[in-house]
């Protein structure tokens, strides 16, 4: 069928010709002019009637709760437990910019003197410092544990410093700065009679902040050797002239010049800490320290302070500097950033009560004793502006909830309260106000359980360190309100298997099915034999002859101890059993004393323990000398 053409577009709906029908229009939007009106209750700079109106939403939230919401009470989480052993500053050397005279860095720390800088008045604030370098891994005697050098990284949480008492001797705010080893050239000076050059090509392996010597022994060739902070010098070599001198430290070439160069020339070579800043602490005029924390425990090789705000005419006095492992217990701390969590947790044990909304449900019973694990889940919503004036912040995951409404009773009457720990926070949905402005917060939590986190709260089993959380219940702990059975299971089955199978590994004082052996009888017969036996004796009564004990036949008698006995105090034939130091996991030996031969014969070696179905690695950890019960927090 043929096509009949359109003239002008006709048919087409984009067609600029067709007429246009205001009431169905078809060409392109065009906003009219609207009257809105000046009232605005959202807007991002909200006027005093706007905050008024918000405020009174807010407070309406926190009556209503105020009036009829669930009481709960709210352990709050500190933070995580100090994990550190306290000072370290013993274990690194203690640094600084130059000294004014009459008061060098060796008083720090004294109790009877101070440090002062050189540097006064306006030229103090980013030029002088003080601070610890932690060196290089090093043996007892002061020399280097590793050649090449290895830096010594060690972990740092906070600082403590103690500044000069008086107006002009203080700083007011300082900074921290740490080093993770990268170093930079702070220049090259030379001292004696020659017009050579030397020139730093780059920087070793082992490179640190150090001084390097390169000492004229002739005319063409240096001894090179580094001397570091802590007071070590290493030597790195002979350098010669126009060879390129390669170290673990620093590669350097000297070239000669038109005079040559006399024994005791030397060039030396500053190398210097790439420093980052850690943070910025405002200090106040003070005889006593103040703390330094760290956002979080860094590993470094040096840690610094430098006063960015000093507004004394005289130079900075410093009389005690430590470092700290470990910060104080800080909510922001992380304790295992591989995992990203909190095991050694610090708790409030005085809760504070908050008033919440909640639908309470029918319990729901924990079936993961049959693999499936079902547990109550409860959502909290209260006022959020009440909660911070009551916790002094919102409410985190971690914290341990009391739902006091829900207290029970067991068979004997007594009272079974109910404890959940926070496991997710937010706003919620219908809690925005006209404004939208959020004023309710959301929070949902679970079961709290006896753990190795909770133990603050709970307590533990080993050291039955149960706290009473408040006066509710005078005469009952937290503990006896709580299901421990899946913490004391494991320690159950434990014991019962030490009572049964007291030593690991084979024993051959019993039958191959396990049925005591007596000890063999002395013979009987006119000839010394033992009596004959009518039949074989049956598989239960045989004993594993194939497993060395350590010990004499048929129980004779034995000596033992950590030293084999002179030979001048024993007899032909004497046992005697020999034990080693528990750490060296060496198995007793057994020795027998011959009188022909004068000197002890060793016989066996108690290879019971060596039969074990644990794989070596595993044993290891079972046996470890190193585990700590769930009572102790991590150091």
């Amino acid at each position: 069928m043929p096509t009949l053409p359109c003239e002008d577009g006709g048919g087409s709906l984009n067609n600029p010709n067709n007429p246009t029908n205001p009431e169905n229009p078809v060409g392109p939007y065009v906003p009219p002019e609207l009257c809105v009106g000046q009232l605005e209750l959202s807007s991002t700079n909200p006027d005093l009637c706007q905050l008024l109106d918000q405020q009174r939403q807010e407070s309406y939230v926190a009556e209503a709760l105020n009036i009829s919401g669930a009481p709960i009470n709210i352990y709050k989480l500190l933070g995580v437990h100090e994990q550190g052993h306290g000072s370290i500053v013993d274990s690194g050397l203690i640094i600084g910019t130059t000294a004014l005279p009459g008061y060098p860095l060796s008083q720090i720390n004294t109790g009877t003197g101070a440090w002062r800088s050189a540097q006064s008045g306006t030229g103090v604030a980013g030029s002088a410092y003080v601070g610890v370098d932690f060196g290089i891994k090093l043996i007892q005697t002061g020399d280097s544990e590793y050649a090449p050098i290895k830096q010594k990284w060690t972990k740092v949480g906070a600082l403590t410093i103690t500044q000069g008492n008086t107006p002009n001797e203080y700083a007011r705010q300082v900074k921290v700065e740490i080093t993770d080893g990268a170093v930079e050239l702070g220049g090259v000076s030379f001292l004696g009679t020659g017009d050579g050059q030397l020139t730093v090509n780059d920087f070793g392996s082992s490179a640190s902040q150090c001084t390097v010597t390169a000492m004229a022994a002739s005319p063409t060739s240096f001894d090179v050797f580094a001397a570091y902070p802590n007071g070590s010098v290493i030597s790195l070599g002979r350098a010669f002239v126009g060879t390129p001198f390669k170290s673990v430290v620093v590669n350097f070439t000297i070239t000669a010049g038109t005079i040559p160069f006399t024994n005791t020339d030397s060039f030396f070579i500053t190398i210097n800490y790439v420093w980052k800043r850690a943070g910025i602490f405002n200090l106040v005029q003070s005889p006593l320290a103040q703390t330094l924390n760290l956002n979080k425990e860094l590993l470094v090789k040096a840690v610094r302070v430098i006063p960015t705000l000093f507004t004394g005419a005289g130079s900075w006095e410093v009389s005690e500097l430590d470092v700290l492992d470990s910060p104080a217990t800080n909510i922001d701390n992380i304790q295992d950033l591989f995992f990203n969590e909190n095991r050694d947790r610090d708790y409030d044990k005085v809760p504070l009560e908050l008033k919440v909304q909640y639908s309470p449900t029918d319990a729901i019973s924990d079936l993961a004793k049959f693999g499936i694990n079902i547990l109550d889940q409860y959502i909290f919503t209260t006022s959020f502006a009440t909660m911070v004036q009551r916790l002094g912040r919102p409410i985190v995951v971690g914290d341990i909830i009391e739902v006091i409404p829900e207290l029970q009773w067991d068979h004997n009457l007594k009272p079974v309260r109910k404890f959940l720990e926070v496991t997710d926070t937010g706003w919620s949905a219908e809690g925005f106000s006209t404004h939208w402005k959020p004023t309710v917060y959301r929070f949902t939590a679970q079961p709290a359980l006896p753990s190795q986190e909770t133990r603050d709260i709970f307590g533990t089993l080993d050291t039955n360190k149960y706290l009473i959380a408040d006066e509710v219940v005078a005469d009952d702990t937290i503990s006896k309100q709580l299901d421990i059975t899946e913490l004391t299971k494991v320690e159950e089955i434990a014991k019962e298997a030490a009572d049964k199978v007291p030593e690991r590994g084979s024993d051959a004082q019993r039958t191959t099915v396990g049925q005591p052996l007596p000890y063999p009888l002395p013979p009987t017969n006119p000839k010394g034999q033992p009596p004959g036996l009518e039949k074989e004796p049956s598989p239960a009564g045989k004993q594993n002859l194939y497993i060395e004990d350590g010990l004499p036949r048929n129980g004779e008698p034995y000596g033992e101890g950590f030293k084999l006995p002179d030979i001048t105090t024993v007899n032909d034939g004497d046992y005697f059993r020999l034990y080693y130091p528990p750490e060296t996991r060496i198995p007793p030996r057994l020795y027998r004393f011959s009188a022909v031969k004068n000197r002890w014969i060793y016989m066996e070696t108690d290879r019971r323990g060596e039969y074990s179905s644990h794989k070596p690695s595993i044993q290891k950890i079972l046996q470890s000398n190193t585990k700590q019960g769930l009572g102790k927090k991590q150091t």
